[in-house]
């Protein structure tokens, strides 16, 4: 008996779903690491539709408001993070003298916090997220720099 022509365009994903195969769609599969990323923030997805699924991770998700979005790297299928400046340190972020915060538009819209810098002779950003990755930027040239805006910094996987 030979199989039908629909069994023979579809096939099986890692955990059994059937993805269709051919020219009519695309094979949609997210990082499998994605659920416990969500889980340790306790955000809830539809994972019903494989492919609205892929193009909300593709957009990103945002896992703290207006501080750190996640989101899947479309081309390589990897896991990214975006650490807006509130979620970064800044030395003397909180003082005015140096620092002014204000409100930007983040690529979906959604409003977010920037750092302009005023005037500042010491500039170091920092952060300490995803595991144990750790970075940090710095100037210790003795002259002093202003007009920075420190809007984010995006974390991808080497290539």
């Amino acid at each position: 008996m030979a199989p039908n022509q629909d069994e023979e365009t579809r096939g099986k994903d890692s955990k059994g779903k059937e993805i269709e195969a051919g020219n009519s769609r695309r094979i949609t599969r997210p990082p499998l690491s994605f659920l416990a990323i969500f889980n340790e923030h306790s955000i809830a997805l539809d994972t019903s539709c494989p492919d609205q699924l892929c193009q909300q991770l593709y957009d990103g998700v945002f896992l703290k408001p207006n501080k750190l979005k996640y989101f899947v790297d479309e081309k390589s299928n990897k896991n990214c993070f975006v650490l807006f400046a509130r979620e970064l340190t800044v030395v003397h972020g909180d003082n005015p003298e140096y620092w002014t915060w204000m409100e930007d538009k983040e690529t979906s819209g959604k409003d977010i916090e920037v750092a302009e810098l005023l005037k500042i002779c010491e500039f170091v950003l920092s952060a300490k997220y995803v595991g144990y990755m750790e970075f940090s930027l710095g100037q210790y040239d003795g002259d002093c720099k202003h007009g920075l805006v420190v809007k984010c910094a995006i974390i991808r996987p080497k290539k």
